[in-house]
């Protein structure tokens, strides 16, 4: 299958999802959001190394490198589904379905891997990592509606330039809810 030029271009939810499951190749492989799978792989390894550290350092460097490569598969097709969602309204319900369903879909492979590799610790870290993954599933979708983390895309910027902007979106990140309670910006 050959590689699609046109960049998801919807306006609706359901417009997006009728787009991914219509071209999941095009949306899984061509558009495989490089920079989230080495910021997630980074991050999610060591949460299982510092969950994994008391069962000493070879159980943590195991747990971390089962990690490591899942997410850094993992997240970067979730990374890419994401970014076809960044325009998408309304707004509430394309967060929502990002927020429940790529962390629901990611951690019942997670789960599996683990278990599968012997990882005694893995409830605790998986509880660790699902509060985590529905918060940097949002976070990735409020960094891309400002123009960050984007790949294949005629707004992307080069990793450089997303990781100086990432302090000042997460502190925009954790003040954006209360601006919009008091009616300090728009959706």
């Amino acid at each position: 299958m050959e590689k699609s030029e046109t960049p998801v271009q919807t306006d609706t939810v359901w417009a997006v999802f009728k787009y991914i499951f219509s071209h999941p190749v095009e949306i899984i492989f061509w558009r495989w959001n490089w920079k989230a799978a080495v910021l997630s792989g980074v991050m999610r390894g060591s949460i299982y190394f510092f969950t994994h550290i008391s069962l000493g350092l070879r159980a943590a460097l195991g747990a971390m490198s089962v990690e490591f490569l899942f997410r850094v598969l993992n997240s970067g097709a979730s990374a890419s589904v994401s970014q076809s969602f960044r325009k998408a309204n309304p707004k509430w319900l394309a967060t929502c379905c990002i927020m429940i369903l790529m962390p629901f879909y990611s951690h019942i492979i997670e789960y599996t891997i683990h278990t599968l590799n012997g990882d005694q610790n893995k409830n605790k870290s998986i509880i660790v990592s699902i509060t985590f993954s529905a918060l940097s599933a949002v976070f990735n979708l409020f960094a891309m509606r400002r123009g960050t983390l984007l790949v294949n895309d005629d707004e992307q910027k080069s990793f450089w330039q997303d990781l100086k902007k990432l302090p000042v979106l997460a502190i925009q990140f954790v003040i954006y809810p209360f601006l919009r309670v008091f009616g300090k910006v728009k959706p």
